[in-house]
Formats: C-alpha cells, structure tokens, sequence
C-alpha cells in the first residue's frame, strides 16, 4: 500500500478512472459524498462483497514494530465502535517510515485516529486496552 499522500491521491484517481471505464455514472461521485444512506448502503455492498477488513501492508509493518503500542483499526472499531468509510479510507496508509517508527516505539503509542481524544478514549475504553504506565502524566493512568 502507498505510504505517502501523493501516492494515495494518485490511487485514488485511478480508482475514480477505473470506476468510469466500467460505466460508473458522474453523479454517483457526487451522491457518495452527499447521500449518508446511499453511502452507508454502498459501503455495506463493498463490505460483503469483500468479506472482513484486512490491515495494508504498512499497518502490519507497523503493527509489527511498535507492538503493544500500536492501536490500529481493529482495536479502534473492538473498543470505540465503527469507524466511517472516509475514515477507513483515510487511514489505510501509515505515514511514517519504518525508521521513524522503529525510534518510537517504546515511547510512543500509534493510535488510529478518528478525531476522538485521549481523554475520551480512556473514559470509553476497557482497561485491557491501556496497560499501567502506558501513559507517563498521571491524568492518563
């Protein structure tokens, strides 16, 4: 999977390009982004016909290397509940490198941000998420 937004835009536009080769109407763009019902429908389409989410190739790299301290999308939906489609798709490409990552691991927590708080989290999360001393400030634990 691509890790950096110019490589996601232009798999996107192939995709869109794809899509309109195959007979995709100009207004279903449109509809998808203006239609929650129509969007939701679609996505549960696209669900089904894919079976269960599988992580990219970046975030099981990154799962690999940060280890405890990588919440990824699985985690997000299990503790928080659904994550959105725009979300899901936003999310499919970690944007740090393998080195970046590898320097962090053992003092940052990789988390699949879907705009909720830390604060937030801790309150709606089991504690079988948040292991003791996760977080170093004593707000968190």
């Amino acid at each position: 999977m691509d890790r950096y937004p110019d490589q996601m835009l232009a798999r996107q536009a192939k995709f869109m390009g794809a899509l309109r080769t195959a007979g995709m109407p100009d207004h279903f763009y449109q509809q998808t982004i203006d239609d929650v019902e129509f969007r939701e429908w679609l996505v549960e389409q696209v669900k089904e016909k894919l079976g269960n989410y599988e992580e990219t190739e970046t975030q099981k790299e990154a799962r690999e290397i940060m280890g405890k301290n990588f919440l990824g999308i699985p985690e997000v939906v299990e503790h928080f509940g659904a994550i959105s489609s725009a979300d899901l798709f936003a999310l499919q490409c970690i944007p740090f490198s393998g080195e970046t990552l590898k320097a962090c691991a053992e003092t940052h927590v990789l988390v699949a941000d879907t705009g909720m708080s830390l604060l937030d989290m801790r309150k709606k999360a089991r504690k079988s998420l948040f292991y003791k001393g996760m977080f170093p400030n004593p707000i968190f634990n």
